[in-house]
């Protein structure tokens, strides 16, 4: 589960043409994801993550999965939005979703598929099981005779995530009121591919439990950041996130260890909005597939769910 493949900060299952990015409404070609928020209270909660060293407590908007969703105004439209900042957080996702693609395509051919496994067996030897993709991309790109298409990829990556770091630093994080829904977004998946840069990325995390708080994202985004990680540093996810289809047919596997029991585990997901482990685990049973931020998938995607969930995680009526 570390291979990455275009329109998703995990491998998703294509069922189409990326026709969404041209930033509109329109469904988007992997099959779907969304999820259920639990219902609360009104006011709001007191949450524990476990973070590496510490405990944190924020506070989080409470969220209902009867008829409350978040917030989904065109942003585009406040005083403080930043056109030009919005074009280039687009632009740059585009490009980083076209030059996945075109790896994956590149990736039908045996000989540069092999010679990707070969690496990968290589990172393997040090590396977490999972989201090690960019780095076999930066080992083999590191090799005097390494394809033009992987060297680009990696020097793209390098200077994108570079340049996001610029941007951070200069705007803030870029909200939905900043720059947009879409290319909020998409910060949150430029993020995500920037696994050889983990230590930059630890060190945004009270930064994401803020704009948690005020973009309403979904709460799986949130979690899968925080579990991804503290996955590739080698350590025990927060949220329990990172989790798939088993190796057997009908069988779904938690693929990092816990920080600590399913009850604790569930106990954070339950406060954050999300479901217990072993729902999502049943799904993957039932033949979902992985999707955006490793959700267990049946039905198509699109990127307003990143802010307003529904009933596609659920399987369809048989």
């Amino acid at each position: 589960m570390g291979d990455e493949t275009a329109m998703g900060m995990t491998p998703p299952q294509p069922s189409g043409r990326f026709g969404f990015w041209r930033f509109s409404r329109e469904k988007v070609t992997f099959s779907c994801f969304e999820t259920k928020s639990m219902n609360m209270d009104s006011g709001v909660r007191h949450i524990l993550v476990f973070g590496a060293a510490a405990v944190v407590a924020f506070v989080v908007p409470r969220r209902s999965c009867a008829g409350e969703t978040a917030p989904g105004l065109p942003h585009e439209q406040k005083a403080n939005f930043d056109s030009a900042l919005s074009a280039e957080i687009l632009k740059l996702f585009a490009e980083d979703q076209k030059l996945l693609a075109r790896f994956g395509d590149a990736k039908r051919d045996p000989e540069f598929s092999g010679a990707y496994e070969r690496y990968k067996g290589t990172i393997l030897k040090t590396h977490p099981s999972v989201f090690y993709d960019l780095a076999v991309k930066e080992l083999w790109a590191a090799d005097p005779d390494a394809l033009a298409l992987v060297t680009e990829i990696v020097r793209w990556r390098a200077s994108t995530t570079g340049r996001l770091k610029t941007l951070i630093l200069q705007n803030g994080w870029p909200t939905r009121q900043l720059v947009g829904d879409e290319a909020a977004a998409a910060v949150f998946f430029l993020f995500g591919h920037a696994d050889t840069d983990n230590a930059w990325r630890r060190a945004q995390l009270d930064t994401i439990k803020r704009v948690f708080e005020v973009d309403h994202f979904n709460p799986r985004l949130f979690a899968h950041i925080c579990d991804r990680i503290e996955s590739v540093d080698n350590a025990a996810q927060i949220f329990g996130t990172v989790m798939g289809p088993g190796t057997a047919v009908g069988t779904a596997e938690l693929y990092r260890p816990l920080k600590d029991g399913y009850d604790a585990v569930n106990l954070r997901r339950l406060q954050i909005g999300l479901p217990p482990m072993e729902a999502d685990l049943e799904r993957f049973r039932k033949g979902a597939k992985v999707g955006p931020y490793m959700t267990p998938i049946f039905k198509e995607w699109n990127m307003s769910e990143v802010y307003s969930p529904s009933e596609a995680v659920e399987k369809p009526s048989e």
